[in-house]
């Protein structure tokens, strides 16, 4: 390998100098040339500048919707929604009680298909099975189903846990049923 000399490398530098010199020097000539815009050719680019905001503004928008919302609205077009809720609650010293879950099919245009029930009981005994097949639901239909309850101990609670393959969402994940303090006394 050969070395350069130093003269070498000071000549290359000086080049690069002088390129840039030289264009700097085109820069400030054209801006010399360049005038002021009158009134009307800074609202042309205004205006070109606002639409472009605009149309930045809302192709983002449209990406946020594209990556959230429209595909969940899509996802669920061919599945019902349901909603759960217990229609009685405990009565004060019974040991034994029947509480109703009423299923509604929320959906105006699908069936449920087949949906499991999971009963968990708390500070009682499930009379029964555990889990249980629920037929499906016809848009707008209800089913009560009845809960046998005994061995009723002290602030006792029933979740109820329904799940399917037909069923978008619900709000019945963890469905508890609540004991209301003015109707049963202190707890």
């Amino acid at each position: 390998m050969a070395r350069r000399s130093g003269k070498g490398k000071d000549k290359d530098m000086d080049e690069a100098i002088q390129g840039l010199k030289n264009k700097l020097s085109e820069y400030i000539r054209v801006l010399k040339l360049a005038r002021k815009p009158d009134k009307e050719e800074f609202w042309q680019v205004s205006k070109i500048v606002a639409i472009g905001i605009l149309l930045v503004g809302s192709l983002g928008f449209i990406t946020y919707l594209a990556m959230d919302d429209l595909p969940q609205y899509f996802a669920k077009q061919n599945y019902a929604e349901i909603q759960a809720e217990f229609l009685t609650g405990f009565e004060p010293d019974e040991a034994n009680q029947t509480l109703q879950l009423q299923i509604t099919n929320q959906d105006s245009t699908h069936s449920t298909g087949e949906l499991n029930l999971k009963v968990e009981p708390i500070n009682c005994e499930l009379v029964g099975n555990e889990t249980q097949t629920i037929p499906s639901l016809e848009p707008g239909e209800s089913q009560v189903i009845e809960i046998e309850l005994t061995d009723i101990g002290p602030q006792p609670n029933v979740n109820a846990y329904i799940w399917g393959d037909e069923i978008w969402q619900h709000n019945t994940e963890g469905t508890a049923l609540e004991r209301n303090p003015y109707e049963h006394g202190p707890r």
